[in-house]
């Protein structure tokens, strides 16, 4: 563990020398990423951490993902007054579906939701089951359907 008089001297060197990025960055050019772009130095993101040679930490993985998880469970109370009503299995498919697709896209499934909103589990299995995302993921959809059966 580094002692505290050198993180002291490192901490403000070392974040006005890298800077503090929130996205991933090409660390030879200091351009923020963008999809199809060609790197000339190494993926990089935070305060100089190479995305490209060191990956992420499980315990930052692990953090992430709890973030996320926490986020889709929020934004399905805010979409289902009844949410907490729910079996578990029927929340964890719902938290399921905005977790990999986000809010914004998962409000389009206009019909799906009206289906939950009623209790109508098997119209909205019937009608998840019809769309391009069960084409695109079958099987986690067929992992959603099971939960929504139960």
């Amino acid at each position: 563990m580094i002692p505290d008089n050198l993180i002291t001297i490192l901490t403000p060197l070392l974040t006005d020398e890298e800077g503090s990025r929130k996205f991933p960055y090409d660390d030879a050019t200091g351009k923020q990423f963008i999809q199809n772009m060609t790197l000339k130095g190494n993926l990089t993101i935070g305060i100089g951490w190479n995305l490209s040679g060191n990956g992420l930490p499980d315990d930052i993985l692990q953090t992430l993902f709890q973030r996320s998880m926490d986020s889709a469970y929020t934004s399905a109370q805010s979409i289902f007054t009844e949410f907490n009503v729910y079996s578990p299995s029927r929340q964890a498919a719902l938290i399921d579906m905005i977790f990999n697709m986000g809010e914004a896209t998962f409000l389009t499934f206009n019909n799906f939701i009206k289906f939950i909103r009623a209790k109508a589990w098997i119209p909205a299995i019937d009608d998840l089951e019809n769309t391009a995302y069960a084409k695109e993921l079958p099987h986690r959809v067929a992992d959603i359907e099971r939960l929504l059966g139960q």
